[in-house]
């Protein structure tokens, strides 16, 4: 993602950050990959943000906070399948980034310990933001993915055998990826 990008549908947006705004970083300083709700939901950005712009396709309605996103609170101004609208440099295909953490969505008993913390892994965090539906968790867990992990566990998710570019469902394909 680049900070153009966002600003090109946002424009300047301030949202509950006032100072922190108009750029990716300002928002990811806080919405990082432990920031979890009250209602246990993730707040990380890298499954916040698309579940919020792809609330259309959602099974249930996103409820973060006291927030709920559905279509009839967001609705994508344009085609959900360009992922470049958002993303830079084909960053929405799999394997993830190196680095990329699991996103907590309960930060356990001890808020300040994270070792306590239930997390979603990485992959699943993100696809589970918009394919929520039971159907798709059965097969993510079947995959490798966790929705119970913990920070000591490990990540076993093998999403990238079927869903990696130039896979049998690489991620553009199943996604019906639109040209820029």
């Amino acid at each position: 993602m680049s900070d153009e990008k966002c600003n090109s549908c946002h424009g300047l947006t301030s949202a509950h950050g006032e100072n922190r705004a108009n750029t990716r970083a300002g928002c990811q300083g806080c919405h990082n990959p432990r920031l979890a709700s009250a209602n246990q939901q993730s707040l990380d950005f890298k499954s916040m943000i698309h579940g919020i712009h792809a609330s259309g396709v959602r099974q249930q309605p996103l409820l973060l906070d006291t927030t709920p996103y559905s279509t009839a609170v967001v609705q994508y101004p344009g085609n959900l399948s360009n992922c470049n609208a958002c993303h830079v440099n084909d960053s929405y295909t799999l394997p993830l980034a190196s680095g990329v953490l699991a996103s907590t969505y309960d930060s356990g008993v001890d808020v300040g310990d994270y070792a306590d913390d239930q997390m979603i892994s990485a992959t699943a965090s993100v696809c589970s933001s918009c394919h929520d539906s039971e159907v798709a968790g059965i097969h993510m867990l079947q995959n490798g993915a966790d929705f119970t992990a913990t920070q000591s566990s490990s990540n076993s998710e093998s999403c990238v055998i079927c869903h990696g570019p130039g896979r049998v469902s690489d991620v553009s394909t199943v996604h019906g990826l639109a040209p820029e």
